[in-house]
């Protein structure tokens, strides 16, 4: 979100590595931060499974945060589920059918389930390609690929508990009925 575009946004640090560099683990006042708004040049990096209220891991009901540099999109598909995000000031609204939110990297949120609930969580991650001039390949169905971060590691806090066969979060809870990895080997 921020960029060097005179004479309104006047941030001239940005246009040089060292600038750049000087700023890093500095707090940095963004408006579009504060209203959970994406930026504009974001992949999909790849889609979580579809929860439901008997299947959303009990982490995403209580206050967590996304990893710095990856992003979320919360899609309702049935239903609806409250989102609260701890940004200045706090985002706090009732998502129902079809309607998207978009989580930022590094604030606390929570979702809250209103009922009967369908939705899905896409990690998204700025697209240096882009940036750089060059364009993403996108995949067989128009979308961009998702096998590889930017920066690597982790696309979410929580990805690397997820089940990798049914996709739920390993905090203890149920896998789905048609997990093959809670049958014995």
């Amino acid at each position: 979100h921020v960029r060097h575009r005179p004479p309104f946004q006047l941030r001239a640090w940005v246009l040089e590595p060292e600038g750049r560099t000087e700023r890093l683990g500095t707090p940095l006042d963004c408006p579009l931060c504060d209203r959970a708004e994406l930026p504009g040049d974001l992949r999909l990096v790849r889609s979580g499974p579809e929860w439901d209220e008997h299947t959303v891991p009990t982490g995403l009901l209580r206050a967590h945060q996304l990893a710095g540099g990856t992003w979320g999109r919360i899609v309702v598909h049935d239903g609806q589920l409250q989102f609260v995000a701890a940004t200045e000031p706090v985002v706090e609204l009732v998502l129902r059918p079809g309607s998207t939110q978009a989580i930022p990297p590094e604030i606390e949120h929570m979702v809250q389930l209103l009922g009967p609930v369908r939705f899905s969580i896409e990690f998204l991650a700025v697209d240096r390609r882009a940036r750089s001039g060059m364009a993403p390949q996108p995949g067989a169905d128009g979308r961009a690929p998702q096998q590889e971060l930017d920066e690597g590691g982790d696309p979410a806090c929580w990805a690397g508990s997820l089940c990798p066969e049914c996709g739920v979060v390993l905090d203890g809870g149920p896998h789905r009925q048609s997990c093959q990895a809670t049958s014995p080997a």
